[in-house]
């Protein structure tokens, strides 16, 4: 390993840490943004239905000047309005960001979110004594 100018150990494989970092971070924060419109919001914009943070969507536009609105809405809502929504902005010449619940929340196969880790350890099962007796 190698001291770049700054004098911080330069690691080959830290830049790839960095970015699992920084995307890991940056989940937390949409997600913590989407917990937020939803709490505000409370019902859907488009449908009038009890919005679910997992299965919400966010979309927020801001023109060129960074003003700006935010809709929440379900996932089937957005799902039935999102080209039209999105060709909309863009022929007005807003940027968009969409957060969607659905993929924020979405579970590996192990049945935990994505970069999330165990924080309980449980040791190896062992007889107690007068216990059961181990299976075979």
């Amino acid at each position: 390993m190698a001291r770049d100018p700054g004098g911080h150990m330069s690691d080959p494989a830290g830049g790839q840490r960095d970015d699992e970092a920084a995307q890991r971070i940056q989940r937390q924060v949409d997600r913590s943004s989407l917990r937020f419109y939803v709490q505000r919001a409370i019902f859907c914009q488009v449908t009038g239905k009890i919005l679910d943070q997992r299965r919400a969507v966010a979309v927020r536009a801001e023109d060129s000047a960074g003003r700006g609105a935010t809709i929440v809405m379900t996932a089937d809502a957005w799902d039935a309005s999102k080209e039209k929504m999105l060709a909309n902005a863009a022929a007005a010449g807003l940027k968009t960001e969409v957060l969607d619940g659905r993929e924020l929340h979405k579970r590996t196969p192990q049945g935990r979110r994505r970069g999330q880790q165990s924080l309980i350890q449980h040791p190896p099962q062992s007889p107690r004594p007068g216990g059961p007796a181990p299976r075979a």
